[in-house]
C-alpha cells in the first residue's frame, strides 16, 4: 500500500507504485510516473510526463520535470541554431547557482 502523507498533493492519474513513500508537502503532478520502494521525503516537487525509478530518495526541496521533453519540443520550433543558443544560455545561467 502506498503511504502517502495527509499534506502531500497527488493529482488524479499520477502512477504511484504500491511501495513509495510521499512525505509531507510533496507535489505529484497527474502525468508522473513513481516507481517502487520511491522515497519523497519532504517539499518534493515532481512536475509533468517525469518518472522516477525504483529505489530512488528524492531529497527535501527537489524538484523533477522533464526537461529533456520540453528542449526537445522546443527545438522542433526554432531552428537548431536558436535552441544551441538558448540552451547555452540556461547552461551558463545555472552555472552561476
Amino acid at each position: 500500500m502506498t503511504n502517502i502523507h495527509p499534506s502531500a498533493v497527488v493529482e488524479d492519474g499520477a502512477q504511484i507504485a504500491a511501495s513509495a513513500k510521499i512525505g509531507p508537502l510533496c507535489y505529484v503532478s497527474s502525468r508522473a510516473k513513481i516507481g517502487e520502494n520511491v522515497q519523497l521525503l519532504a517539499h518534493v516537487t515532481i512536475l509533468g510526463d517525469t518518472t522516477i525509478g525504483e529505489g530512488t530518495i528524492v531529497f527535501p526541496g527537489a524538484v523533477f520535470f522533464a526537461f529533456f521533453a520540453f528542449c526537445f519540443r522546443l527545438a522542433a520550433s526554432f531552428s537548431l541554431r536558436a535552441f544551441s543558443a538558448f540552451f547555452l544560455a540556461i547552461s551558463f545561467s545555472s552555472s552561476f547557482v
